[in-house]
Order: structure tokens, then C-alpha cells, then sequence
């Protein structure tokens, strides 16, 4: 009976670990399939990971009053001042290059503005300064449009992309030619 003990107390430690290691494995990229074949949404912007604390998806009156010390725990260089890769991540990895017609057949176009990261760089530098820094709350007050104290990415995640409707050039997206318009009257 006592070689049991260390026996069973060293196979819950090895399943512990197990499944330790299991969690801290890397979530996968934007659009791969997970077990079940769905796409998984793309994780939220760095910025937003730290500004929403509980990671409900809301950025709480609590949080907003937190932004500025949030938003400091980006600063991984120390100079007072978040640089666009230290509140973005690292860029992605440039696009396939294509010629300049095929980009206008795609109806490709640039991704859309972040209403979050525009209002915390005020004056779009392209970085969030000291004072910007200092700011946070404000600006993400002013982004609150239905003044209930909180955000929702209603409010703070960009748009999303608009689709091209398909089909030759004055078709609808439903292929159905668009109505007439009707004609003015004429005085006669």
C-alpha cells in the first residue's frame, strides 16, 4: 500500500501538467478550422485584450476609467509612448503582390479605419504618446454614442469590409436589373 500513494499522487501530477500544457498552446490563426470545421473569429486587437480586462467583449465604465494604466502595460520598451507595433502586434505579412488591375477587378480596398485607435491617437501619428496615454479615458468616453458608460464593438471595432456586389457593371447583387428611374414631368 505505501508504494500506491506516490504512484497515484505522481500520475495526478502528470495529468495536471497534461493539461496545463494543453492550455497554453497557442489559439489558431484567424480563419483556421477548429475541431468542429467552423472558421474561428479572428482574436481582438492587442489594444482591446488589454483594455477589456474581464475579456467579455465590452470595455466596462471600470475599464475605460482603467484605460491609461491598461494601455501602459504595452509600453514594453519603457519611453512613455506606444508605438503602432506595440499597440497593434506586429504587421502582418506583406499581401501577395498583384498588378494594379487585378486589385481593382477584386474590388479590393484598404482595411477599414479603427474607431478605437483613432480616437486614443488623437492626432494621428500613428503612434499614442504620453498624453494620449493620459487622455484614454476621455477618448473612449467620447466613442460611448449610446451614453450608457460602457463600449461594445458596436461602438469600438471598425466596420466591416463592404463587399462588391457581383455581376456585370449595373446589375444588382441579386442580378435583377435596378429599377428605372421615373422621369420628370414636362412642362409643356
Amino acid at each position: 500500500a505505501p508504494m500506491k500513494t506516490p504512484l497515484l499522487l505522481l500520475g495526478a501530477l502528470s495529468a495536471l501538467t497534461t493539461c496545463l500544457l494543453a492550455q497554453s498552446q497557442p489559439t489558431p490563426d484567424e480563419g483556421a478550422p477548429n475541431a468542429s470545421g467552423k472558421k474561428l473569429p479572428p482574436p481582438p486587437p492587442r489594444v482591446v485584450r488589454v483594455l477589456d480586462a474581464d475579456h467579455n467583449r465590452v470595455i466596462s465604465a471600470e475599464e475605460i476609467a482603467n484605460a491609461s494604466s491598461a494601455l501602459l502595460t504595452l509600453d514594453k520598451d519603457g519611453d512613455g509612448l506606444l508605438s503602432r507595433e506595440e499597440f497593434c502586434g506586429p504587421p502582418p505579412p506583406p499581401p501577395q503582390q498583384k498588378r494594379k488591375s487585378d486589385q481593382e477587378k477584386s474590388g479590393q480596398r484598404p482595411p477599414p479605419k479603427d474607431p478605437l485607435i483613432g480616437a486614443l491617437d488623437a492626432d494621428k501619428d500613428k503612434s499614442i504618446s504620453a498624453t494620449e496615454i493620459t487622455n484614454a479615458p476621455t477618448a473612449l468616453a467620447a466613442l460611448d454614442k449610446n451614453a450608457d458608460g460602457q463600449l461594445t464593438p458596436r461602438e469600438f471595432a471598425p466596420p466591416p469590409p463592404r463587399r462588391k456586389p457581383h455581376g456585370p457593371k449595373g446589375d444588382s447583387p441579386t442580378g435583377a436589373a435596378p429599377s428605372p428611374t421615373p422621369a420628370a414631368p414636362t412642362a409643356e
